[in-house]
């Protein structure tokens, strides 16, 4: 059974449309994953703050309760109240 010229050359046109399509999906893919790092970098920034900011909240809290500590020290001295 012969193939004819015609459909060789049909197939021929359709696997070089797929190989265009793949090409095409590869350099999506290599778009999305360069806005996936991006997003990752800034990701890991902002958690970073957070972190940062959450040390200093524990930190301040301490010294927040020494303060008023201190203070109700000096009120029951001075006003003998606490």
């Amino acid at each position: 059974m012969a193939v004819s010229q015609s459909v060789i050359s049909e197939i021929i046109f359709k696997f070089q449309l797929l190989k265009t399509q793949v090409d095409e999906m590869g350099e999506d893919l290599a778009k999305l994953k360069t806005k996936f790092a991006l997003f990752s970098d800034t990701i890991d920034s902002v958690m970073g703050d957070f972190k940062k900011f959450d040390e200093e909240q524990t930190l301040l809290s301490g010294r927040v309760s020494d303060h008023t500590d201190r203070l109700e020290k000096i009120e029951e001295k001075v006003l003998g109240t606490a």
